[in-house]
């Protein structure tokens, strides 16, 4: 199938859950998951996720917070490339995580892709397989350039999915909330920063986070919709 009807069939469907569905019955590997990170500076807060794993493990994942320790989701969001998994230094902590994922039939061959929006939203795509390593590293040399060819449609398709509410609802976090709130009185960016202990890059990188989720141009007309809202 070509790279244009596998997009086509990704636009075409209903949600990011039946995307990566499509995915899987187009190809080889086991399971598929995407991770939307809307704000780098607050990943935890931010994370919103879709994946085929099964759903025993998706839960002992969340319950337990194994994001914190998940060795190959911290080294994307530090290097900001792609990665094998294989590549990956493990520390005793991520090992055993690894061996707690191979108990819930996770494998140990996997691939992580990385893309980032024009405003600044990431996301990052990862498939995983019980493929020996040599015919691991040969299928992603296959598949690599249709899945760097397909992951702008599937991360519109789940950042749509995340802001599909955002007019009527907008999901702020706590952090963005304050940044929120000290613009509203009149606080400049370096103020805010100085307020939050943070730097003055992060607040730029809220306040974009914000307009993003606002649908809105300027901070002012950011403040007066949350007014309006009742988000602040």
């Amino acid at each position: 199938m070509s790279i244009m009807s596998i997009i086509s069939q990704i636009e075409q469907s209903e949600n990011t859950q039946e995307a990566i569905q499509i995915i899987e019955k187009l190809f080889e590997h086991n399971y598929t998951t995407i991770q939307l990170i809307t704000n780098p500076h607050q990943i935890l807060d931010n994370l919103f996720v879709r994946s085929t794993y099964p759903k025993t493990w998706i839960a002992e994942y969340l319950l337990n917070n194994y994001l914190k320790i998940d060795p190959i989701f911290n080294h994307i969001t530090k290097t900001k490339e792609a990665v094998l998994w294989s590549d990956v230094p493990l520390t005793p902590e991520s090992i055993l995580l690894f061996d707690k994922a191979e108990k819930f039939g996770i494998g140990h061959s996997g691939y992580s892709f990385i893309h980032k929006d024009a405003v600044g939203i990431g996301s990052i795509l990862s498939l995983n397989s019980n493929m020996e390593y040599n015919d691991w590293v040969s299928y992603i040399e296959v598949v690599k350039p249709t899945f760097e060819a397909v992951l702008p449609a599937l991360h519109n398709k789940i950042t749509k999915e995340f802001y599909s509410s955002s007019t009527k609802n907008p999901q702020l976090t706590s952090r963005e909330k304050e940044c929120l709130h000290y613009s509203s009185i009149g606080k400049s960016n370096s103020e805010v920063a100085m307020i939050l202990s943070i730097s003055e890059h992060t607040v730029r990188s809220y306040i974009k986070t914000i307009r993003y989720k606002l649908d809105c141009v300027t901070i002012t007309q950011a403040v007066a919709k949350s007014i309006r809202l009742k988000i602040i």
